[in-house]
């Protein structure tokens, strides 16, 4: 792994919802209407009096139902 965070580079990432909420809650929410997504932004190396930024997109961000298994995978 990198010593630190990659900077200006896209970076992939994703995570099976279902799964996680299966492993850490015991069910998967069925209705519900609100998802709250969080991203740590680090800040190493900067003065006390120094605010951190980030400019952050977002490719494809999807949190819908779980889709159908393709046959063809």
């Amino acid at each position: 792994p990198p010593a630190g965070p990659i900077l200006n580079q896209w970076i992939h990432f994703e995570f099976n919802l279902h799964e996680l909420y299966q492993h850490h809650w015991g069910f998967i929410p069925e209705n519900s209407t609100t998802y709250k997504i969080f991203f740590e932004l680090r800040y190493d190396n900067k003065a006390d009096d120094e605010h951190p930024q980030a400019t952050v997109y977002f490719d494809d961000l999807y949190l819908g139902p779980k889709p159908a298994a393709n046959p063809n995978d």
